[in-house]
C-alpha cells in the first residue's frame, strides 16, 4: 500500500458508497416495522466473528442491531428459540430459522475472502514502518488533547505501551491488523446507525476471545476512538451518545449477555462456510440459513470487502430465494 494511503479513510469511502444505497433503504424499512423501532433512541449492537479458520471459505464479521431491551428477558427468548450455537447444531429447527429472521433485528454482515490480505496490504513484507507512522500519528493526536475524556485516557495509556511493543521482533502484526479491522467495522456500523436515526444511547456487546485478548482489549479502545473520530469529522457535528461504551463480563466469568451472541454466531458461521464461487456451503444447516434466513431478507445485509491490486473494494451481496 502506498505510504500516503489512509486505510480507514479509503475503506470508509467505499463503505459509504455501498451502505448509502440499498442498506440505508433497508434500514428505513426496518424502522417502519413497529413504533418501538421508529421511536427508539437507545440501541444495542452485538457481534461475533469467524476469522482465521483455514477450513472455512471466508472470514466473516457479523453485527446485529436492535433497540435496547432487558437483556435477561431477551436472553430467555433467544435461548428458547436458539438453544445452541451453530457449531453444536446438526439440524436447524424451523422455529429457530423463523427467529433468526425476526424483524426486530437488523444485521450487517461483512464477508472477507481472507483477512490476511488486509494484513499484507497494510504491512507489506511485514515492514512495520507504516505501522510505526500510524501509531505515532495517533499518539501525537492524543497528546494534543488538553482535556481527555475517559476513553481517550484509556486509549492514550495503551497507545504508549503499543509504541514500545511494536519495536519487539515478536510483535504480532497480524493480530494487530485483525483487531484494528474489527474495531473499524463495528465503529463504522455504530456510525451508520447514528447517522440514520436518533441515538441517545449505544452499547456494543461483543464476543470475547480474539477481540479482548490482544493488549488488554485494545480493540475496544480503537472502537471508541474511531467512532468518536467518525462523528467529529462530519460536516455537521453529531453528539456522541451518552451512555456510549462496551459491555464487559463480570469478574472475568461467563458473559452475562452470552445468549445474545447466538444470533451473530449463526450469521457469521454460515457466511464463513459459504463458498461464494460455487454458491454452495459446507453443511446442510448452512444452506438452510442461506435459503431460509438470508434470501429475500432486507433486514439481513451482506457486504463483501476485497483487498486487491492495492485497493479496497466493497459491494453488497443480494440473495434471492429459489422460485
Amino acid at each position: 500500500m502506498d505510504n500516503k494511503v489512509d486505510f480507514i479513510k479509503t475503506l470508509k469511502q467505499h463503505l459509504d458508497e455501498t451502505l448509502s444505497k440499498t442498506v440505508a433503504e433497508n434500514w428505513i424499512k426496518y424502522l417502519q416495522y413497529a413504533p418501538s423501532l421508529k421511536n427508539a433512541s437507545s440501541w444495542m449492537i452485538f457481534s461475533d466473528y469467524c476469522i482465521g479458520d483455514k477450513k472455512k471459505h471466508n472470514d466473516s464479521i457479523s453485527i446485529v442491531i436492535c433497540p435496547t431491551v432487558d437483556v435477561e428477558f431477551l436472553s430467555r427468548e433467544i435461548n428458547k428459540f436458539i438453544p445452541n450455537d451453530i457449531k453444536k447444531t446438526r439440524d436447524i429447527k424451523n422455529e429457530t430459522l423463523d427467529y433468526l429472521k425476526f424483524p426486530y433485528y437488523f444485521s450487517i454482515n461483512f464477508v472477507i475472502e481472507d483477512i490476511k490480505s488486509f494484513h499484507k496490504l497494510y504491512i507489506q513484507n511485514n515492514d512495520k514502518s507504516i505501522l510505526f507512522r500510524d501509531v505515532e500519528i495517533i499518539y501525537n493526536s492524543l497528546v494534543s488533547v488538553a482535556q481527555k475524556n475517559d476513553f481517550q485516557e484509556s486509549f492514550f495509556k495503551k497507545i504508549k505501551k503499543l509504541r514500545e511493543k511494536i519495536k519487539s521482533k515478536n510483535f504480532n502484526t497480524y493480530s494487530y491488523c485483525k483487531i484494528l479491522f474489527i474495531s473499524f467495522l463495528v465503529a463504522y456500523t455504530a456510525f451508520f446507525i447514528t447517522t440514520h436515526t436518533k441515538v441517545n444511547e449505544l452499547i456494543w456487546l461483543s464476543d470475547r476471545g480474539q477481540v479482548f485478548d490482544f493488549m488488554d482489549g485494545l480493540c475496544l479502545d480503537f472502537y471508541n476512538q474511531i467512532y468518536y473520530n467518525l462523528l467529529t469529522n462530519k460536516t455537521v457535528l453529531i453528539p456522541m451518545p451518552n451512555p456510549f461504551g462496551i459491555a464487559t463480563s463480570k469478574d472475568n466469568k461467563a458473559l452475562w449477555y452470552d445468549s445474545l451472541i447466538k444470533l451473530p454466531d449463526y450469521y457469521a458461521g454460515t457466511i464463513a462456510s459459504w463458498d461464494l464461487n460455487t454458491n454452495d456451503a459446507d453443511d446442510d444447516k448452512h444452506v438452510q440459513v442461506i435459503e431460509k434466513v438470508f434470501a429475500d431478507n432486507t433486514n439481513c445485509n451482506i457486504v463483501k470487502i476485497n483487498f486487491k491490486d492495492k485497493l479496497f473494494q466493497s459491494g453488497k451481496i443480494d440473495i434471492k430465494s429459489k422460485k
